[in-house]
C-alpha cells in the first residue's frame, strides 16, 4: 500500500509540474466560482480553507468573498506540542510562514473550539490525487485525516481535473471525501445530510 501511494505521489507531482502559472490561476478561478455556487459552502458559518502552495488550487478569491459575507474562515496551523495541525479562525492577513514553510495563522491566535471543529466546519481539502468514490491521497503523514477525524462537517476535495484518477490506494485510516470540485466539474462521492 505505502509503495503504491509513494509511486502515485511521484507520478502526480510530475503531472502537476507541467501546469503553467496561467493554467493554475485559471483553474483556481473556476474552482472558486464553483464553490461560490455551492450552497453548503456559502451557507457555512465556519469554513476551513488553506493557503495554496505550489500547484495547489488557490482559494484566495473564495476566502475574500466568504469573509465579506461574514463567514468565519479557518486555516490549518501546526501545533509543535502535539505534532498535529489544528484549525484556527483568522483573517488571511494574519497568515505567516510556518511549519514546512507553509502559510498558517500566527502562533498567538486561538485555535477553533473542539466542538466547532467537530460540528460546524465545512472542510475544503487539498490533496495530490482523488477518485470518484471519495478516495484522497495527501502529501503523506496523515495530517488532514487526523485533523478531520471525528468531525461531522462536509468534506470537499479541491483539485485540478488532472488530479482525478480511477482509483486512489487507501487504507483504514484514510478518510473519505464527500464531494470533489475541480476546474471542470463537481462530483458527489458520498451522500450526506449536510
Amino acid at each position: 500500500m505505502q509503495g503504491a501511494k509513494k509511486q502515485l505521489r511521484l507520478d502526480m507531482k510530475q503531472r502537476l509540474a507541467s501546469l503553467t502559472e496561467a493554467a493554475i490561476a485559471l483553474a483556481s478561478e473556476r474552482v472558486c466560482r464553483q464553490l461560490l455556487g455551492c450552497e453548503p459552502v456559502t451557507e457555512a458559518a465556519y469554513l476551513s480553507a488553506y493557503a495554496a502552495s505550489g500547484t495547489e488550487i488557490d482559494l484566495a478569491a473564495l476566502v475574500r468573498a466568504c469573509v465579506q459575507r461574514g463567514q468565519t474562515v479557518c486555516f490549518p496551523r501546526f501545533n509543535g506540542a502535539t505534532r498535529l495541525y489544528e484549525m484556527v479562525p483568522c483573517d488571511p492577513a494574519d497568515l505567516v510562514s510556518g511549519h514546512w514553510g507553509l502559510m498558517e495563522p500566527r502562533a498567538e491566535l486561538p485555535a477553533l473550539a473542539e466542538a466547532l471543529r467537530r460540528e460546524a466546519l465545512v472542510w475544503l481539502v487539498p490533496g495530490i490525487a482523488f477518485d470518484a468514490e471519495g478516495g484522497r491521497l495527501g502529501h503523506g503523514g496523515g495530517y488532514y485525516d487526523r485533523m478531520m477525524s471525528g468531525a461531522d462537517g462536509l468534506r470537499i476535495g479541491v483539485c485540478h481535473q488532472c488530479q482525478l484518477i480511477e482509483k486512489v490506494p487507501t487504507g483504514e485510516n484514510d478518510l473519505k471525501i464527500d464531494r470533489i470540485v475541480t476546474d471542470q466539474r463537481m462530483l458527489i462521492c458520498r451522500e450526506t445530510t449536510t
